[in-house]
């Protein structure tokens, strides 16, 4: 039995995890204070975070597609 694996067609696939960022994560990568991401939100500018046990998280796939639609 393998417990990180889905069965499609009886065949084992190794299930992907995607990688979630933090608040902190954002911070250190655009430089800027968590009120300055909150207001990125906002606007849209950045997307909508997901909300996970109560706390924000952003996909990075999410963050990557909104970086390569700026200007």
């Amino acid at each position: 039995m393998t417990i990180l694996s889905t069965e499609v067609n009886h065949v084992a696939t190794p299930i992907s995890f995607v990688p979630l960022l933090k608040i902190c994560d954002l911070e250190a990568l655009f430089r800027v204070d968590k009120r300055t991401i909150k207001r990125w939100c906002k606007r849209g500018q950045l997307p909508q975070p997901v909300r996970i046990g109560g706390t924000n998280r952003w996909r990075l796939q999410d963050i990557e597609e909104a970086l390569d639609m700026q200007p």
